[in-house]
């Protein structure tokens, strides 16, 4: 009775310690292709994303790297210096 019991302690152990699976995390991931159809695509998802019509992308290159910077819109024509920052999306897949 007490091997019946240790065998299945280890089976139902082995069971749940087989089961177990972290967490899915999102890797980083590079636009493959920089063809105008994989930049439209990219460039729809930031205006939607950033509910702005006009998106200027910062100098990062989304086939080199997972980082895409979005520059803020210029300042007006009232305003001599603008403290704000461009916006960094990262692309990841999952």
């Amino acid at each position: 009775m007490r091997a019946s019991t240790k065998v299945i302690a280890a089976v139902i152990g082995l069971a749940l310690g087989g089961c177990q699976s972290g967490p899915r995390t999102a890797a980083p991931a590079l636009l493959m292709q920089g063809d105008s159809l994989a930049m439209e695509r990219l460039m729809s998802a930031l205006t939607t994303e950033m509910q702005r019509s006009r998106i200027d992308l910062g100098p990062s290159d989304p086939t080199r790297s997972p980082v895409i910077s979005v520059l803020p819109l210029p300042p007006g024509p009232l305003e001599d210096r603008s403290l704000a920052m461009p916006t960094l999306f990262h692309l990841e897949w999952d």
